[in-house]
């Protein structure tokens, strides 16, 4: 009888993904690298870092992902947007030497096609602002793009970095669905930040 080590290899040889390979990342001193990579990117904008505890937290995500991508959501100008799309992707791009690179899409780019089949097929990615899509196609409420790409983030091991201006439970339901917020819970940390805009 063949052991599960080879069905899931046999399997895996035929494309076919039964146990998929979570990507962990455990890097050092993360809080560090978080305000080095913070201070000089809003430098190139003549901004000033300030510190808040909700960093704490994306550090030991980044410190121990234990295979989960990561959910920032909550108040506008907190540095969701800046952590997602530069601030983290930099930090994971440099420790893992180059070989693991994000892709990064704006929530709208859901309803363009050509995108989405992106989102569908990358395997690193960063969604940014969910939730303020809008209306993507009247045939297929906003709530249909995004629960397919968390299906797949779940299916096949991807990591994802999401925001959102959205700022509780409540919302992200009304938004999309339980089932939605639930498999959002499922596949990433979600991280809320609650505090005034830094703008």
């Amino acid at each position: 009888m063949k052991s599960i080590g080879d069905i899931i290899k046999s399997y895996k040889k035929d494309g076919v993904v039964i146990s998929p390979e979570y990507k962990y990342y455990k890097i050092e001193n993360a809080r560090d690298k978080i305000n080095y990579y913070f201070q000089a990117f809003l430098a190139q904008e003549n901004k000033v870092f300030r510190d808040h505890k909700e960093y704490d937290e994306v550090a030991e995500w980044l410190e121990d992902t234990k295979g989960k991508g990561l959910f920032l959501y909550g108040s506008c100008g907190t540095g969701k947007s800046m952590l997602a799309r530069r601030v983290l992707p930099s930090i994971i791009y440099m420790e893992t030497k180059g070989k693991n690179r994000f892709q990064i899409f704006d929530a709208f780019q859901m309803g363009i096609k050509e995108e989405y089949d992106k989102m569908l097929y990358y395997h690193y990615i960063v969604l940014d602002d969910i939730g303020n899509e809008g209306v993507l196609n009247q045939y297929n409420p906003n709530k249909k793009y995004l629960l397919p790409i968390l299906d797949a983030v779940e299916k096949k091991g991807k990591i994802i970095i999401m925001t959102s201006n959205l700022c509780c439970a409540e919302d992200i339901i009304e938004k999309y669905d339980e089932p939605t917020y639930d498999r959002i819970k499922g596949v990433t940390k979600p991280i809320l930040f609650d505090f005034e805009s830094m703008r």
